[in-house]
């Protein structure tokens, strides 16, 4: 089984995303990634698409081959202006409860919150 890992840099005010092929192997630069307000804190793969939260608050699909932002939902929206300011992200476990949690996404804060959303950002 190989595994692609993705990475988010922060230069100044932007991130930077690449593509490793592992340990040992050195990085891919993939671009500086658009579309979002907020830095990454968080990337999770799931199959060949890839996944993002922001410490704005931002849930992202992103292209994992042009660094582009493909889908964007603000999660401050959702909660009544008060800020979402990501700090992970993961999927949630594959095998539990017969796999209901498998499509999820889990983010958390760095004040101890945690989000439930699916792949397309729905609470």
């Amino acid at each position: 089984m190989s595994y692609r890992y993705y990475l988010a840099v922060h230069e100044g005010g932007n991130a930077r995303l690449l593509n490793s092929p592992g340990p040992g192997g050195a990085p891919t630069n993939i671009g500086i990634v658009s579309g979002l307000t907020g830095l990454i804190t968080g990337l999770q793969a799931v199959g060949s698409r890839l996944f993002a939260v922001t410490n704005s608050g931002e849930f992202a699909e992103i292209n994992p081959n042009t660094a582009a932002a493909i889908s964007v939902v603000d999660f401050s929206a959702n909660l009544g202006g008060r800020p979402a300011r990501f700090s992970g992200l993961t999927i949630g476990p594959q095998n539990v409860e017969g796999g209901a949690y498998a499509d999820t996404f889990f983010a958390v804060t760095g004040d101890g919150w945690m989000y439930a959303m699916d792949a397309a950002g729905n609470p």
